[in-house]
Formats: structure tokens, C-alpha cells, sequence
């Protein structure tokens, strides 16, 4: 028997290292490049520096009330660390809509579940063509949910709790339009 075992372990050892490196040429083979990555060709730098060089030429609109306001903050941080564009190329124009809707009731007709759904309309403009021109538009959503207690003993914490509901959806929306703009940009 143990005799076996160093066998098992150095057939287990050499079947696993030929799958990783069967999968390790797989995944290079089917045209996989990271987006806003440092990946290791010099090409494929060269390309996601300029993605994101072109990127923080983009000018984000102000977006009405405070949920607007976080989800301007997330996008700024993702398409311009660097801080806003002196002379930007493009302009982003985000506008929200929410609704909630109660997913869950007790027996007296009290919600105790909320669902939180906010969508965003963008859309990105070229601004320094004449005239201006929509290059990029659509929609993204995302929906959460939180637990309520109606009554005035929990009214922060079902604040809180609605508060954190929604930057979560903002910080899925901030993602999925960086993603998009970023395709836009990077199939030129």
C-alpha cells in the first residue's frame, strides 16, 4: 500500500499539470485579453493603455439626487482615477429611475422585504465633432433587496439598510456601463 501511494500522487501530480497547461492554451487560444489588465505581450498593453488613455477624456455629467450623485462618484473612479478631463473628448449623460416594490408581507399586510430596481439610461456623445454625436448608448439595471421593520424602533436601521440596498445596485450599474464603454472603445 504505500508503495501505491507515491505512485497515485505523482499520476494525480502529472494529470492535473497537463490539464492546467491544456487549459492555460486553451484560454490563450480563444482571444482572451483582459480589458483594463497588465497583460504580458507588448501588444495587448499597448491596447489596454489605450483604452483607458482614451477613457479619461470622458466628461461625466452631474446625475439628479443623491443616488445620482454616488453612481457619478463610482464611474469616476472607474473610467478617470485620475480626475476629470481638462479638455474632455466625450461626454456621459446618466439618468436614473427607481422603484421599489414590496416582495414580502406579514399576515397583518406590513412589508418586511423591499426590492430596489434602478435603472440607468447613458449615453456617451462625442464632443469634439461637429455636430455632436451619440456614439454609445443603452440601459443597464440592478435590483436588491432588504428587510424592513415598520415601526419608528427600526426607522434608521431600515434607512440604513435601504441606503446600502441601493449603492450596491449603483456599484453594479457604475461597473456594467465602464464595461461597456471600455468594448466601445477597444473595438474602435
Amino acid at each position: 500500500m504505500n508503495v501505491m501511494r507515491p505512485l497515485r500522487s505523482r499520476r494525480s501530480s502529472i494529470f492535473f499539470g497537463t490539464a492546467l497547461l491544456i487549459s492555460a492554451i486553451g484560454l490563450t487560444a480563444c482571444g482572451f485579453r483582459p480589458l483594463h489588465g497588465q497583460p504580458g505581450q507588448n501588444a495587448a498593453r499597448t491596447q489596454a493603455n489605450n483604452v483607458a488613455g482614451t477613457m479619461a477624456y470622458i466628461q461625466i455629467r452631474p446625475i439628479e439626487n443623491r443616488n445620482g450623485q454616488i453612481l457619478r462618484n463610482y464611474l469616476l473612479d472607474r473610467i478617470t482615477p485620475r480626475g476629470e478631463p481638462s479638455t474632455p473628448h466625450y461626454r456621459l449623460t446618466v439618468t436614473l429611475t427607481e422603484t421599489e416594490t414590496s416582495v414580502a408581507l406579514n399576515r397583518d399586510a406590513s412589508e418586511t422585504r423591499t426590492k430596489v430596481i434602478i435603472v440607468a439610461d447613458y449615453k456617451l456623445e462625442a464632443i469634439n465633432s461637429s455636430p455632436e454625436k451619440v456614439i454609445l448608448s443603452g440601459k443597464e439595471e440592478a435590483s436588491s433587496a432588504y428587510s424592513r421593520r415598520d415601526t419608528t424602533q427600526y426607522a434608521y436601521a431600515d434607512s440604513a439598510a435601504k441606503r446600502h440596498s441601493a449603492e450596491r445596485s449603483l456599484e453594479i450599474i457604475s461597473e456594467a456601463i465602464t464595461r461597456r464603454i471600455g468594448l466601445y472603445f477597444r473595438k474602435g
